[in-house]
């Protein structure tokens, strides 16, 4: 192989260097893609690992619904997500403020625990004593 100024080739740098004699242009193009689409794969396991990890905290808290659902007070509320992760139901959401969707929400009080501002409180349903 016509190697310059004596260089041995090195294995699996031949598309490296046909880019740097073009100019770097290539080479960055690809590697940007690469970092891209990398990204995208780690932030679906992500998403998929958030989503078992809640799963899983459904299962050791037991599921099952109570005669007491969260409320979060708007004042305290700074929308910082901790509650929405920590909810095995995946009951709250975020927008300006945590919502919680009261069919879903079992009253379990993970997001009364977690919850730094002390912004949701758990309280019984209309007609519950």
């Amino acid at each position: 192989m016509g190697n310059r100024k004596g260089r041995r080739p090195v294995a699996g740098f031949r598309g490296r260097a046909r880019s740097s004699q073009r100019g770097r242009g290539g080479f960055e193009d690809n590697r940007t893609r690469q970092i891209q689409a990398l990204r995208e794969q780690a932030r679906s396991v992500q998403l998929r690992l958030h989503d078992l990890n809640r799963r899983i905290r459904a299962v050791e808290h037991g599921v099952t619904p109570s005669n007491l659902k969260a409320f979060v007070n708007p004042d305290r509320c700074v929308a910082c997500g901790t509650c929405e992760e920590m909810c095995p139901v995946c009951a709250i959401y975020i927008e300006e403020i945590a919502r919680v969707d009261q069919k879903k929400c079992i009253g379990c009080g993970s997001c009364v625990a977690q919850c730094p501002r002390g912004a949701i409180v758990l309280t019984p349903l209309e007609g519950s004593s």
